[in-house]
């Protein structure tokens, strides 16, 4: 049963939250301890963490021997969790990069845990300044988190978007920095944005006034000038054919 299980075509669902990260500010430890924090609250506990530095790496520490060794220069922690019995898989992974890929990437298995983007986006908000999200998903077998961090690789199985061309991800490389000023990767069917976004026109219309008027998904406040703008398939397409006629998805 259990080589069946690991032969499924399973899909993993993929959340990415852009951010702005004032580092003299951030404690790398406390912020580690705030997201192990949240996942307990739901019955996750990490049991693997690894981290890099400009001079060292450590990638697969049993949390408690890798939360002794934290270093406050580091450029990228994740923390992970595998759970396995006869009915299912259960893994997450909680990465965070410092620098060019900044932000904030999550993946479980579709579906196997309960997790929304927004309540996390509100949860971390006081460590980032939070510019961006989106959600996207896989196959977990063709690596879809790579497609995250700007990778074309394996992009013909990345659902949840059209923006895997290996045009769209070399301008989504050079562009990336965008986001914070209004622009998009794609449309996503759930999305985190600002009121930068929001503010921005199209066709005369603010972004704000094209979502009210032409019905296009549910457009909620989660804190400080942050929405999660989240829509359904049909909702979807129709602003995909507004959006891709402006110069605001890069």
């Amino acid at each position: 049963m259990l080589l069946d299980l690991f032969k499924k075509k399973v899909d993993r669902d993929c959340f990415v939250i852009c951010t702005e990260i004032t580092k003299t500010t951030l404690s790398v430890s406390a912020l580690v301890k705030e997201i192990e924090d949240y996942f307990s609250a739901k019955d996750i506990k990490f049991t693997h963490g690894g981290y890099t530095t400009s001079t060292y790496k450590d990638y697969d520490g049993k949390i408690d021997s890798f939360k002794k060794k934290i270093r406050e220069n580091i450029s990228y922690v994740y923390l992970n969790i595998t759970r396995r019995n006869a009915n299912e898989e259960i893994e997450l992974s909680v990465d965070i990069a410092f620098g060019y890929n900044q932000g904030i990437m999550i993946y479980f298995n579709h579906g196997l845990i309960d997790f929304s983007m927004s309540d996390f986006t509100k949860y971390i908000h006081s460590y980032f300044s939070i510019e961006y999200g989106y959600m996207y998903y896989g196959r977990k077998d063709k690596y879809p988190e790579i497609f995250a961090i700007g990778s074309g690789q394996y992009s013909k199985y990345v659902k949840g978007t059209t923006k895997t061309s290996e045009e769209d991800i070399a301008k989504w490389n050079k562009e990336r920095h965008m986001v914070k000023d209004g622009y998009y990767r794609d449309i996503f069917a759930t999305n985190i944005i600002s009121q930068t976004h929001l503010k921005k026109e199209i066709a005369s219309k603010s972004v704000h006034q094209i979502i009210d008027e032409n019905n296009l998904g549910q457009l909620n406040h989660i804190i400080d000038d942050l929405y999660s703008w989240i829509l359904n398939e049909d909702e979807l397409k129709r602003a995909r054919s507004i959006f891709y006629k402006s110069n605001l998805v890069l």
